[in-house]
């Protein structure tokens, strides 16, 4: 959870008005209105108003798909140790526009991030490497070509 906060211009000065912005990922079957309920609950002051800003259903895709096997036999080849899972992005994909429609979505993005690079995500310097950007979309056209059926034309 991220949270912006917003009160006095100083330490020492007492705000008459304060304000918290959180930004929560709900795990998939969760819903901003019970989540909304337990900040109410917890806040437990009628002076304070909880309101949701923005609002998308908590729902994930199915691992049981053809894409979600390409993606593990394409892992498998490139590097015969690793494991495919299902994980829960912090940041921000469109991929719930796609679920709302029935279309299968992952936050599936082939990189292999340095611990440094890591640490500059939506830094002021974030970048990628020319070699991770031509791996990764390397990988992209591996998966693709698995989905076709192993033949790239």
């Amino acid at each position: 959870m991220v949270a912006a906060l917003e009160g006095a211009p100083q330490t020492n000065v007492a705000p008459a008005e304060a304000r918290a912005e959180l930004d929560a990922r709900l795990l998939p079957g969760e819903s901003c209105d019970a989540f909304a309920h337990a900040i109410r609950t917890v806040v437990a002051d009628p002076a304070v108003r909880v309101e949701i800003l923005l609002s998308f259903h908590s729902n994930s895709s199915p691992i049981d798909t053809d894409l979600y096997r390409a993606i593990e036999r394409v892992a498998a080849k490139q590097d015969p140790g690793a494991i495919v899972v299902p994980r829960m992005l912090a940041g921000f994909t469109d991929a719930h526009y796609f679920r709302d429609i029935g279309v299968v979505a992952y936050g599936f993005t082939p990189r292999w991030l340095t611990v440094e690079e890591t640490r500059r995500i939506h830094g002021a310097d974030e970048r990628v490497s020319i070699d991770n950007l031509e791996r990764g979309t390397n990988t992209l056209v591996a998966i693709l070509e698995e989905l076709a059926g192993g033949n790239p034309e």
